[in-house]
């Protein structure tokens, strides 16, 4: 059963080899790697791995407590109230910056701070649970103490401002603020364990910032109230002044009385026209004009003392103008004082919520179940680079550089058990897929070289690869093709293939006998199975340098050429012993064996790599134990086809 590398390779080719880490196992480039050929074959492993984290997420989510979530929203309102820098007019609508700013407001520490005040929290195991009472140490830890190995001392308990900071900051992860700038709306979120617990904080969030601004806005009307009551005061003692100085200018100049300047001027004309008809120089004319002069500034004064009362009395009704003007506004601030409203509205409240929002087992088993393949998906990628072991052809025969000639595919131990070994299955034809596998590889070998290739190297790497099982086999099919076959046990440590036939342990060296070719002849044995011919040696002896030298060896490999058509050799472990190469050189073609999922690809190479250097005919490498339904999704043939199933 042959295979080629086009025949086996995937329909899905990416192209893409891994990249050689130099110290991680990734030693060597994988060609063309197909993604969905890895995770079918690691399909199994992927289920596993999901399936563990969807199990450990369930678990974790049936041991979480219910998690409730109440809500509660606010409404920002344009304020009437004015500030200390306006004039009393609205101050304008509320933009999507006040909004931010107040949200930020109403996450920061001190207004937590003010929530834990307001609703009693700081003593609220639920909020800042009662620290633990150190326990007494054990009898080791006071022993390590005292031996100073332990720097672990009493368990200093937390301050009263460690815990109230810690309270904070619960609380603060509790409850959540976002806004929608476009409607002036702030909503408040909170989460707990406990369902009242959650819709009184939220409550609590919203009534304490409408409590607060509140406060604010009656602190800004307490300070306006002062500051024009202030005002008032000043300006009544003003006005009081500005009388007391008219009554004053009044009564100093008599300016009340209104027949004092018509009595002056009526007393002036005359005096005038007198003083014409008086002669220069006289006393009569010297006494009238100092009574004119009298009138003169008596009139004058009054004329000035009527214009600054005039100017005093303008004064004094602007200033009571102002007067009104401050009283008016002061009695207007005192009645905003007394309907004082916050500029936050709750338009909605929270209330005790009946249904837990999580922990949400679908959404957790969902995101495990994406998260578990995607991660079992890369571990599946990392397990399959890591996998140094024989596994696709593809990729054996990249690394090796020889063609894979045969997959043999393994046998079910029921079927060993009851024919007795492999060798006993291909004779009896149990299972045609490992009898057609055997055949293939008869005809490959059998047709390398001129002669027929008559001396076969069945080697492996290392022990437990099923070397002496397919050497064996070999032997048997290529007897049921009319061939006449000689199967050498040269492992004279393990001979598997001795104990295969059940032949008696050789009792002579392998210098003795391949060095006589009478000794040969004598020492050949017959085996159950027509056309097959068995050779062993004695436990431990050696092919060694001086047996490869020696004359007879070639006479004996002659015999051996004429009497068979087919010689074929069951070697020690190439790796392990040097013989393997001795014997290898003498063979007209070779065959590596490994073991599917079970031989290393490095040793693999290594081993073909020597072979090819120590000249030795390599004809392929033979892939064995490879199981059906676990090696289809490694390019192998589906062995069904030949009816892969024991006949009745």
């Amino acid at each position: 059963m042959t295979y080629s590398t086009e025949d086996l390779a995937a329909p899905n080719r990416i192209g893409t080899a891994w990249a050689n880490l130099a110290d991680g196992g990734f030693n060597r480039r994988l060609p063309d790697l197909d993604i969905l050929a890895i995770l079918r074959r690691n399909l199994r492993f992927i289920v596993v791995i999901v399936a563990l984290i969807v199990i450990a997420t369930g678990w974790w989510v049936s041991r979480q407590p219910p998690i409730f979530q109440a809500g509660a929203a606010l409404v920002l309102e344009a304020s009437d109230t004015p500030s200390e820098l306006d004039t009393g007019q609205n101050q304008g609508n509320v933009t999507p910056t006040t909004v931010f700013t107040e949200i930020e407001v109403m996450r920061s520490r001190d207004f937590a701070a003010n929530l834990a005040e307001r609703l009693d929290l700081f003593a609220d195991p639920r909020i800042n649970p009662q620290p633990i009472a150190p326990t007494e140490p054990g009898l080791i830890a006071r022993t390590l103490r005292t031996l100073g190995l332990s720097a672990e001392g009493a368990v200093e308990e937390m301050s009263a401002d460690a815990r109230r900071e810690r309270a904070i900051t619960n609380l603060q992860g509790l409850y959540a603020v976002s806004g929608n700038p476009r409607h002036n709306v702030i909503e408040i979120t909170s989460t707990h364990r406990d369902p009242v617990l959650a819709a009184r904080i939220a409550n609590g969030v919203a009534g304490l910032y409408m409590n607060n601004t509140l406060s604010k806005q009656v602190a800004n009307l307490d300070r306006r109230i002062k500051f024009l009551a202030a005002r008032s005061d000043e300006l009544s003692g003003d006005l009081s002044a500005q009388q007391v100085a008219m009554t004053s200018l009044i009564q100093d100049n008599k300016l009340r009385d209104d027949d004092a300047t018509r009595l002056l001027l009526a007393e002036l004309t005359p005096l005038q026209r007198r003083l014409n008809g008086l002669s220069e120089g006289s006393e009569a004319r010297q006494t009238v004009q100092t009574r004119i002069d009298e009138i003169e500034k008596v009139l004058n004064n009054r004329v000035s003392a009527e214009i600054e009362l005039a100017k005093q009395e303008l004064a004094l009704q602007t200033d009571m103008k102002r007067f009104d003007t401050v009283n008016q506004r002061l009695s207007e601030l005192e009645a905003q004082r007394d309907a004082a409203q916050s500029n936050a509205r709750q338009i909605s409240v929270a209330e005790v919520p009946r249904t837990p929002i999580g922990p949400n087992a679908p959404a957790s088993l969902a995101v495990a179940l994406v998260a578990g393949t995607l991660l079992a998906a890369i571990l599946a990628l990392f397990r399959e680079g890591l996998d140094r072991r024989v596994r696709s052809p593809g990729q054996t025969e990249a690394e090796t550089g020889l063609n894979v000639i045969a997959s043999l595919p393994k046998l079910p131990w029921s079927a060993l058990r009851q024919h007795k070994g492999p060798h006993a299955i291909i004779a009896a034809n149990a299972y045609p897929a490992f009898s057609q596998a055997i055949r293939s590889l008869v005809t490959a070998v059998d047709a390398r070289g001129e002669g027929g290739g008559r001396f076969v190297f069945v080697g492996s790497p290392l022990a437990a690869e099923g070397k002496s099982s397919i050497a064996t086999s070999m032997a048997v099919a290529a007897a049921m093709d009319d061939l006449k076959v000689l199967l050498i046990d040269f492992d004279v440590h393990r001979g598997g293939a001795t104990a295969a036939f059940k032949a008696p342990p050789g009792k002579t060296t392998v210098g003795s006998v391949l060095g006589d070719v009478d000794l040969l002849e004598k020492t050949i044995q017959s085996t159950p199975y027509p056309g097959v011919d068995f050779l062993n040696f004695r436990h431990g002896s050696r092919f060694s340098r001086k047996v490869v030298n020696q004359q007879g060896l070639s006479k004996s490999l002659d015999a051996l050429r004429e009497r068979y058509d087919m010689i074929i050799f069951d070697t020690p472990p190439y790796l392990i012993s040097e013989e393997s190469n001795r014997l290898g050189r003498l063979s007209d073609t070779a065959i590596l064996v490994s073991r599917w999922g079970r031989t290393d690809r490095n040793t693999l190479t290594q081993t073909a790599q020597r072979m090819q250097r120590n000249g030795l005919n390599v004809a392929g490498i033979v892939v064995n134990g490879v199981e059906p339904r676990r090696a289809e999704v490694y390019g192998y043939v589906d062995y069904a086809a030949y009816d892969y199933v024991k006949r009745a």
